[in-house]
């Protein structure tokens, strides 16, 4: 288990692999940042990223609401996340975002569990085309929306969403020309 209270920012051209569900990535108590997150929080898009086969705890027992996403890609230009388990995030579990005129475009999320973060599972939010959801297993009695769509053109086939608070997926107002299957 590797213990953290720093964010393990993501660099263009970088890749992140664990050996399974024993390769653990746990936030410490009281940290208020995101797990992972991309460089491109304060800089123009992170391309080509690839994150697989561990687990990421938020550990959102010991940390302040609302204090970090397991992961947050903001900007994010073709991330490859697969075969997470992102277990009691403080915030949203997995979060795509465009911003700034910055495009989010081009991530997949793939076979992934996302499992009691304390508002959303999986969100794609901003301007953040072309994004693709599949396989994933997103729930847990904290998640307010399992996976919620507020941007365009992202692909959502068979997702399982259970044990929401509010809905399942969610496409929210100006989440236009999705496809949910």
């Amino acid at each position: 288990q590797y213990n953290t209270c720093q964010t393990i920012n993501m660099r263009s051209k970088t890749a992140l692999q664990g050996q399974g569900n024993g390769t653990v990535i746990k936030k410490t108590a009281n940290c208020g940042n995101d797990v992972i997150s991309s460089t491109s929080s304060t800089t123009a898009q992170t391309f080509f990223v690839h994150i697989e086969n561990l687990r990421i705890d938020g550990n959102k027992a010991n940390v302040p609401a609302s204090a970090g996403h397991c992961i947050n890609m903001e900007k994010a230009h073709t991330w490859w996340i697969e075969k997470i388990h992102c277990v009691d995030s403080s915030d949203q579990g997995i979060r795509i975002n465009g911003a700034d005129g910055n495009l989010a475009l081009n991530n997949y999320v793939l076979n992934s569990r996302i499992e009691s973060p304390n508002s959303i599972g999986i969100n794609v939010s901003g301007y953040a085309p072309n994004n693709h959801l599949r396989g994933n297993i997103v729930g847990g009695t904290t998640v307010n929306y399992g996976i919620e769509l507020s941007n365009d053109e992202t692909i959502v086939i068979g997702n399982h969403v259970h044990g929401t608070q509010s809905d399942g997926i969610r496409v929210a107002t100006g989440g236009d020309n999705n496809l949910i299957q």
